[in-house]
């Protein structure tokens, strides 16, 4: 398995595997041995012609991917369209996604010691993970 090095894209690495590359549930096609983040961002919670409730059922379904190593992008913006109180309610729902996931006890503790170790050698503290992990990008794979 390659570690991968930069969390957060929305650009398919050149290598697959080198990177999480952020995907919308609805659009969402993996390259072979590529890492996946899938979420409802708020910027497209009302901006497309797939439902709310279509893109819920998606994000539901790639949970249990075996590449989609993440639950993100989620969060509040005061410049998106949706209103605030939809774009809470959303968040809320990603929050009880990642809650009722954990709860199930569904965790593969190599992907989440390795992921660690690689950030603990580059000087990232479990800390700012679990910072990164409740601004934005829920892991649904990073449990100590």
């Amino acid at each position: 398995m390659i570690i991968p090095a930069d969390i957060h894209t929305h650009c398919q690495p050149e290598v697959p595997g080198e990177a999480i590359v952020n995907c919308f549930p609805e659009t969402f096609v993996p390259q072979l041995e590529g890492w996946y983040s899938v979420g409802i961002h708020p910027w497209y919670i009302t901006s497309s012609t797939v439902s709310l409730a279509e893109k819920k059922r998606c994000l539901e379904e790639l949970l249990y991917h075996p590449q989609v190593l993440a639950m993100g992008e989620a969060g509040l913006d005061k410049l998106a369209d949706a209103s605030l109180p939809l774009q809470r309610e959303v968040f809320e729902y990603h929050r009880g996604l990642f809650m009722d996931f954990a709860e199930k006890q569904c965790w593969q503790k190599n992907i989440s010691d390795m992921v660690f170790t690689f950030l603990s050698e580059k000087g990232i503290r479990k800390k700012h993970c679990e910072s990164y992990h409740l601004t934005g990008c829920f892991w649904k794979r990073m449990r100590a």
